[in-house]
């Protein structure tokens, strides 16, 4: 597999190459769906340098392997890692002008890590979690009403945390 990934001999085929990016992506998504996160960070790792010899940097499939690092770091508490994997996923969704739905989904999860940090940073969840639900109910595409819900829940559940008992509440009612 590693010989496959580092060969820059262009006679490889790219389809083998593209198929073992994908292969190795969904391996690190079973891994992380088993409650194993470190292997599925280094499979991930490992898609992510096959897929950029691929496709470069700014593509949908690598910003998603990005937000699925960000996800197995996050259940390993290992909140600032989560983050900067959260941030490029965006920063890849939106060079390459992924739909605001898409983007949103990234901005709550970067809201989640924040509410799992100290009490500072739930004012940057609230936030975020407002970006994303602005980004929901603005989408060109329609959002699915579960999501939206989360949003609302999750938002609701902050402003308990902070004591903001009123936006809290009209967070459940909405």
């Amino acid at each position: 597999v590693d010989e496959i990934i580092n060969d820059n001999n262009d006679d490889t085929n790219t389809t083998i190459k593209q198929a073992l990016a994908l292969t190795l992506s969904n391996m690190g998504t079973a891994k992380l769906m088993l409650g194993l996160p470190n292997e599925a960070l280094g499979l991930f790792e490992r898609a992510i340098k096959t897929q950029i010899s691929i496709v470069g940097e700014y593509h949908p499939s690598v910003s998603e392997t990005y937000f699925n690092m960000g996800i197995a770091n996050q259940v390993n508490d290992r909140l600032k890692f989560a983050l900067q994997a959260f941030n490029r996923a965006q920063e890849i969704m939106e060079k390459i002008g992924c739909g605001s739905e898409k983007v949103a989904c990234v901005v709550h999860a970067k809201a989640n890590v924040y509410c799992k940090m100290d009490d500072f940073n739930k004012k940057t969840a609230l936030q975020l979690y407002s970006l994303a639900l602005w980004m929901q109910t603005n989408s060109t595409r329609e959002v699915a009403n579960e999501k939206i819900a989360m949003t609302l829940v999750n938002m609701g559940m902050t402003c308990l945390q902070m004591n903001q008992l009123d936006v809290s509440l009209s967070c459940f009612e909405d």
